[in-house]
């Protein structure tokens, strides 16, 4: 994360209960006053984004998981774009696996908006995911009794304030495949909270009165894109 090439940072740990000695290596790092550490039991990981954003010091945020990396050019690539637009509140750019297999983020598909194409079940817009505080603190803010499945839920709330959305593709983030990933050690807790936020988003888009007969149009116009 240090490495960057773009050097107007700051680095917020959330150290959500863990084990393995995290929080002593990020103390040992603390000598430069960009770096912060925050150290609360173990909650699941929408409660420690949660309170990475809300605590977070600069106007756009961006996530990093433990075990990854991003890019030396990641934040150079992308800062500029919300530079220039101050309507932007969230960016995705691509990944690369350490297995040298790429990601699948992509371009939303034609004449769609990102809240759109979520309520369809399209997701390509994972990681690395930017977004800009202010819009995530006029959203309804992270459901943290879904404790995974946070990167949907932050795309649905951004998205869903109206704000401009982009896709840079460009390979901004390393992501670590290991076996003792969430993914792997709690599948059935993980696809149950992907369940939930997708339920979620189809009742948010049914309250803001987007008829069942218009989330039809949109999932066949994603499909046949």
């Amino acid at each position: 994360m240090i490495a960057q090439d773009y050097h107007d940072w700051d680095a917020l740990v959330v150290d959500d209960g863990s084990t393995d000695g995290s929080g002593e290596a990020v103390k040992s790092r603390m000598s430069d006053g960009r770096i912060q550490l925050i150290q609360m039991k173990h909650t699941g990981c929408a409660a420690a984004a949660a309170m990475g954003i809300e605590r977070a010091r600069g106007p756009v945020v961006t996530d990093l998981d433990s075990d990854d990396k991003l890019m030396p050019d990641s934040l150079s690539t992308v800062m500029p774009a919300f530079e220039k637009n101050p309507h932007l509140g969230y960016v995705w750019t691509n990944w690369v696996d350490s297995t040298g297999d790429k990601g699948t983020s992509d371009f939303l598909p034609k004449e769609t908006t990102l809240f759109e194409a979520l309520v369809a079940g399209w997701w390509r817009a994972s990681a690395q995911r930017f977004y800009k505080k202010e819009f995530y603190m006029q959203s309804e803010k992270l459901d943290t009794s879904i404790p995974y499945a946070e990167d949907l839920q932050l795309a649905l709330l951004i998205s869903k304030t109206g704000c401009d959305t982009l896709h840079i593709p460009k390979v901004t983030y390393w992501r670590r495949i290991h076996p003792n990933r969430i993914q792997n050690e709690h599948p059935a807790e993980v696809l149950k909270c992907w369940g939930l936020v997708r339920q979620k988003i189809i009742d948010q888009a049914l309250a803001s009165g987007t008829r069942r007969g218009k989330l039809k149009k949109v999932l066949d116009r994603i499909r046949s894109s």
